[in-house]
């Protein structure tokens, strides 16, 4: 963005919502714009964690150095962490309230990975319908909905393709 240069997904989520966003990607009010936080904390913490644990072992490593162990746990915290989400998203549209905000957009990101895993899922009919109207946006669409594959090898292909 001009001479300001970035890394870290999250914290260009925020620079860019406090930039251009501010009563839309940004909430105006001050409850809305702390649930937004707290969710985009959520996302990096209680669901990234896990979530990296069962990615990089069920895609990004060899089949005979997968650590079995490592996916069983990611997989039962991962369960837990999302029913949580899954109640609260229960009582509102968006993880801030009634309308979609920068505090979106990580947890979203997250279960695109987590429902393209090939792993047990709880139903989470809450995040489910949280995830189909992230799918009509034409962002998550473009920049998040990318290919990651099963296997290493898949996982390499795509990413030769999106280069």
């Amino acid at each position: 963005d001009g001479t300001i240069k970035m890394f870290e997904s999250n914290a260009i989520i925020r620079y860019l919502a406090r930039r251009y966003g501010a009563g839309t990607l940004r909430p105006r009010g001050q409850k809305a714009n702390a649930l937004a936080e707290q969710w985009t904390e959520f996302a990096a913490h209680a669901v990234m964690q896990p979530l990296t644990a069962v990615f990089l072992n069920n895609v990004r490593v060899p089949a005979e150095q997968r650590d079995a162990a490592a996916v069983k746990a990611g997989e039962a915290q991962l369960a837990q962490v999302l029913k949580h989400a899954n109640r609260m998203l229960g009582r509102k549209p968006y993880v801030a309230g009634r309308h979609f905000s920068f505090g979106d957009i990580p947890i979203a990101a997250a279960y695109w990975r987590y429902q393209n895993l090939e792993i047990k899922r709880p139903n989470l009919p809450n995040l489910d319908r949280h995830f189909e109207s992230m799918k009509e946006r034409a962002g998550y669409q473009e920049y998040v909905m990318v290919p990651i594959g099963s296997n290493l090898e898949e996982w390499s292909r795509n990413e030769a393709d999106l280069k």
